[in-house]
Order: structure tokens, then sequence, then C-alpha cells
């Protein structure tokens, strides 16, 4: 899987997590000059799209499903950074998002 099919794969399990009823929003990364250079590369998801994406986490299960397809990711070799605290999880979708 290329990173441009990798990151379709992933927005579409975004969606799926939105017709969940999961609240979904999205902030856009301010990358640094030299992040940009170090890591625009060709088999890299290019700045321009670069992104956070905050899951909310308000219901008894909605943390389980979110788990379920960042567990699925990686399963199909899809790796990005993730962090959680005030009842949101986050996924960024930035440098940090690659495939093996």
């Amino acid at each position: 899987m290329n990173i441009s099919e990798a990151y379709d794969f992933l927005m579409k399990k975004v969606d799926e997590l939105k017709e969940q009823g999961i609240e979904i929003s999205f902030r856009d990364s301010v990358p640094t000059p030299d992040t940009i250079e170090k890591y625009n590369k060709l088999n890299r998801l290019p700045s321009t799209e670069w992104k956070t994406i905050s899951l909310g986490i308000q219901r008894e299960g909605d943390l389980g499903k979110v788990r379920e397809i960042e567990h699925l990711c990686s399963m199909v070799g899809i790796y990005f950074d993730t962090g959680y605290g005030c009842g949101q999880r986050e996924w960024e979708i930035d440098w940090s998002f690659r495939t093996s």
C-alpha cells in the first residue's frame, strides 16, 4: 500500500467512526521549514496534508471503536503518532504517518 492509498484508507475509517457517532474534528498542522525539508519526501505524506484528527471519547465503547481502527491500521502497515487526554484521542497525520 502506498502512502496515498494509506491516507485514503484512514480517511474512510474516520468517516466510519463519524457515522458511529464519534465526534471528529480536524486541525491543520503548522510544520516548520526544517520539518518540511526533512520529511516532505516522495514516500511520505505531503506536508500540505498534515493534520491532527481529534476523536471525541464521550460514551462507553467509543475508545474501543477508535482503538479497533488503530489496530486495523497497524495490521495493514499504517502507522502514525497518537495521544489521549481530556476526553479525546488524537491522531497526528503528519510527518509520522508512514507505511511499511
